[in-house]
């Protein structure tokens, strides 16, 4: 199942699933272009509470997010790092973020689609995306994409460009193709810095 791939590799991934309750996903083959301003970067950027866990998120120069973070493994009793990579673009009245689930040698980029939205400047809203939105899309071909249907996941593939995808949220309300809720909240965390000496 694509949902326990993506679980086992990446923090940030496996905390939005968790938050979301999702083993059903909307997956690109590329990520939607990456062009927020340096002050929504500041913003989304820093430490946060994600589920427990420590979240750190950082922009690089090309605008690309990086990820990452410690979690302990009861199943190997020890600590693991996780990081990934993620790329946003503002929205109609939210931003989405394209995770990147899969990026082995032997098997094509995939993206995870979700959304954001900030509550305040230290709290984080995370939305998924309506599958049943996106699986009408597809089969109206409003979307470029396939639907893969299994006894408890359903998975939404767009194959289409990254400016169509874009195009298509935009013009359908942005906002209304995602489910948000106030459980599935980010919140900023605010630790003293160290005094150099």
């Amino acid at each position: 199942m694509k949902g326990n791939r993506i679980i086992s590799t990446f923090l940030f991934s496996a905390f939005i699933l968790v938050l979301l309750g999702a083993c059903s996903s909307v997956i690109m083959k590329q990520p939607l272009s990456s062009n927020m301003s340096p002050e929504d970067q500041a913003a989304l950027s820093g430490k946060w509470n994600a589920g427990g866990d420590v979240l750190h998120i950082k922009f690089a120069k090309d605008g690309t997010g990086h990820y990452g973070g410690i979690n302990w493994s009861a199943k190997t009793s020890e600590f693991r790092l996780s990081q990934g990579k993620f790329w946003t673009c503002p929205g109609t009245g939210i931003h989405y973020a394209s995770l990147l689930v899969e990026d082995s040698k032997d098997k094509p980029k995939e993206y995870m689609l979700i959304a954001y939205r900030f509550k305040d400047k230290d709290h984080v809203e995370v939305g998924s995306p309506n599958l049943d939105m996106f699986i009408k899309a597809v089969e109206a071909k409003k979307l470029k994409g396939t639907v893969q249907k299994k006894k408890y996941t359903k998975t939404v593939t767009l194959t289409g460009t990254a400016e169509e995808i874009l195009n298509f949220l935009n013009s359908n309300g942005g906002e209304k193709l995602f489910v948000f809720n106030d459980t599935n909240v980010m919140e900023r965390l605010k630790l003293k810095e160290e005094k150099k000496s």
